[in-house]
């Protein structure tokens, strides 16, 4: 689920600094992935999951950086960037690209 950006200066503010994004500033579309959010933060009283006043976002990831080899003919490289809204690369959510890769090399 995502939310967008606060439109109060002060609290879109402190979601940019909580993310570590300093000198970045959200476009009006950008929105943020709700598990960055610790549960206490949402408000699930009615039909629609809702973030509660002052939410502030604080699950972050370090920045993963993977690079894949393959006898110097394939070089795979996938970044993955929690606080720019991309998921985390798990090892099984590549590891079909990998075989078909080892395939076409035989």
């Amino acid at each position: 689920m995502l939310f967008s950006f606060p439109h109060d200066p002060v609290r879109r503010e402190k979601w940019v600094s909580a993310m570590g994004r300093y000198g970045w500033t959200p476009s009006v579309h950008a929105s943020l992935c709700s598990v960055h959010f610790e549960d206490k933060c949402f408000d699930r009283t009615g039909q629609t999951i809702r973030l509660r006043d002052g939410s502030i976002p604080t699950l972050f990831f370090p920045r993963v950086h993977v690079s894949i080899k393959f006898y110097a003919t394939f070089s795979l490289t996938f970044y993955a960037d929690q606080s720019s809204g991309f998921k985390i690369i798990l090892l099984h959510q590549i590891l079909p690209l990998i075989n078909f890769l080892r395939m076409c090399k035989t």
